[in-house]
Order: C-alpha cells, then sequence, then structure tokens
C-alpha cells in the first residue's frame, strides 16, 4: 500500500501545565520533557515496534513551541494566565493511517486522560482538535510565538527524534 501525505490525520493540541517550579528556562525545560514523555507513552500506543526501520515513517510527526497568553477577554480561565506565568504549548501532530489506535486521536487521548495526564504529573491539561481545514493557519497559529519572537526557534520541539538520537533500549532499562 502507498500513503500519501494526505492520508495522515492533523491534530492542533495545546498542552497546559500544573505550576511548576524553577526560573522560566527551567520551567521551559520541564514542559518540554513533559511533552516528550506524553510523545512516547503515544507512540506505544500507536506502533507496536516503533524503533524498527519498517514501522519508524509510521510514527506520528509533531512540531511544538511555547506560547504566552493573549489578552482576549473571556477566553481563558484566570488560572491559567497565573500558573507558570501564562506559559503553554502549542503544536500540530500529524498521525499515520497505520497507527493502531482504534479511535480518532482526540478521543483516544478523553478516553486515556489518567495515562497522559496523571494526577502525578506536570500536565493539567491536553486539548486536541483535529484540523478539518487549512493546516498552513493552524500551524502558523500553533507557532505564532516564534513568529513574534517571544521565544527562538531553537526553542521548537520536533518529534520524532531520529533512531540514532535515541538511548539505546538496554540503557533505558537499566535506570
Amino acid at each position: 500500500m502507498s500513503l500519501d501525505a494526505k492520508d495522515w490525520e492533523g491534530y492542533f493540541v495545546t498542552f497546559i501545565f500544573k505550576q511548576l517550579p524553577g526560573s522560566p528556562m527551567a520551567r521551559r525545560e520541564q514542559m518540554r520533557r513533559s511533552i516528550e514523555g506524553f510523545y512516547n507513552i503515544l507512540l506505544t500506543r500507536m506502533l507496536r515496534w516503533p524503533r524498527h526501520p519498517r514501522w519508524a515513517p509510521h510514527r506520528p510527526i509533531g512540531i511544538f513551541a511555547p506560547d504566552c497568553p493573549s489578552s482576549k477577554k473571556g477566553n481563558s480561565q484566570d488560572y491559567d494566565l497565573v500558573v507558570n506565568d501564562g506559559e503553554h504549548w502549542h503544536g500540530v501532530l500529524w498521525v499515520s493511517p497505520l497507527s493502531r489506535l482504534t479511535t480518532p486521536l482526540d478521543e483516544h487521548l478523553r478516553n486515556g486522560r489518567d495515562r497522559y495526564e496523571p494526577p502525578g504529573g506536570d500536565i493539567r491539561k491536553i486539548h486536541v482538535e483535529r484540523i478539518r481545514h487549512s493546516p498552513d493557519r493552524v500551524t502558523s497559529y500553533a507557532l505564532k510565538a516564534i513568529d513574534r519572537g517571544l521565544f527562538s526557534v531553537d526553542e521548537l520541539l520536533l518529534l520524532p527524534r531520529a533512531i540514532s538520537e535515541l538511548e539505546p533500549k538496554q540503557d533505558r532499562l537499566r535506570r
């Protein structure tokens, strides 16, 4: 079967975090690690062998960036504006049609909220919406803080990592 990019499903994702300790840079690094953790859990649900060369091209593709609160009235809860100085992350996530998920990603995350937003974790809320129109506009919106110069392109989180960048499996098991 030949797969085309149009066969993949796109999702707009927003991560809201619990209050995190440390400087803004330290908090941003914790947020980045939390998103990577989310991705790793999701990856194992989508593909049985994500490191295998045959399945590696079908890993979900994500691009995420930090964002600051906007001044729109009534669009955000006061709590979200105060916690971590309002910093949150937006991104787009593209899912292969060969994923093992039996439901759309937004439904899968709603049904598995405890897995992806555990009570002891840093993520307070994950909001996911399927991209139905204008993926370029959605992507621009997700990365608007980079475009406006509020954050550097160095802050972008691109997933998946190349298999060569991942820790060897046996090293992870020893920890």
